[in-house]
């Protein structure tokens, strides 16, 4: 009896000692700045994912990746847990749309050959992927209230029209997200002045798309805003810029057997010195 209950003895001890390795995604896009949740989605998030690991078991090394455009590793695998909610705490959201595909492909990397560990994902789910990343390994822990209202610039296009450089077509779409009719103002600056105001409202899921045309021989920032009544959750997609014209020349030189048409074509554009 002494000699098997030593046995066991060892091998409860050596399943104890055993490593778990768990990665922690922490989703930094956009979206998660939305203030639907007190202050923002991000900083309940982090809190959220703080009193998660202080739980987690002594013998569970942690990885941190920040899911962003482009994740990155921001801790790898290990037991200091001081240092990675340090980190932790020193992520911010940023103005981008996220690569969540990215991210879960950066945090199955990280594990040992061989092992088997688990991905904890905090997120608001703001996003779309491809199934085959859903798997008994990966745990999504959800953030945001189902009615967030948002309202956004989706679509902010400044092109120009025919061979004189001076005249454009800009395009902007306008997308309502909430789950109710939203009322709101559109802005367009070209600098410092304000060149068309529109009052208008959307209803739940609807798009309405502005088209207006801009002379202009100098380099200028064009910038569309909104202002939803009253403000929406997330702001950061209100504002739009472009920077578009030029004020220098640009020289060209033509070597060629003789192609009229390209001659030609190059000739009319008018900030061109062939």
């Amino acid at each position: 009896m002494c000699i098997r209950d030593r046995a066991l003895a060892q091998f409860l001890l050596l399943k104890k000692e055993k490593k778990e390795f768990m990665v922690i995604i922490i989703d930094t896009t956009a979206s998660m700045q939305a203030t639907d949740l007190i202050p923002n989605r991000l900083t309940v998030a982090k809190k959220r994912a703080q009193e998660f690991i202080k739980k987690l078991p002594k013998n569970t090394r942690l990885a941190l990746v920040q899911g962003g455009k482009r994740p990155q590793l921001v801790a790898n695998f290990s037991d200091e847990r001081p240092y990675l909610l340090k980190k932790l705490e020193a992520l911010t959201a940023t103005d981008v749309i996220g690569d969540e595909e990215a991210a879960l492909k950066l945090a199955f990397s990280l594990f040992p050959k061989q092992t088997q560990g688990r991905i904890i994902f905090f997120t608001d789910g703001a996003f779309e992927f491809d199934s085959d990343f859903l798997s008994q390994n990966v745990e999504f822990v959800f953030f945001g209230k189902k009615n967030c209202r948002n309202l956004a610039i989706t679509s902010f296009k400044v092109r120009p029209t025919g061979i004189d450089s001076t005249k454009y077509e800009v395009l902007v779409k306008i997308t309502n997200f909430s789950f109710q009719k939203e009322r709101f103002s559109f802005r367009l600056w070209l600098g410092e002045n304000l060149i068309f105001k529109d009052e208008s409202d959307l209803s739940s899921q609807e798009e309405k798309r502005y088209i207006y045309h801009i002379e202009t021989k100098e380099r200028v920032v064009l910038k569309a805003e909104i202002y939803p009544y009253p403000q929406d959750d997330l702001i950061v997609d209100n504002t739009a810029y472009a920077l578009f014209g030029s004020s220098e020349s640009l020289n060209v030189l033509l070597i060629s057997e003789g192609n009229l048409f390209l001659k030609t074509a190059l000739e009319n554009y008018s900030r061109i010195n062939l």
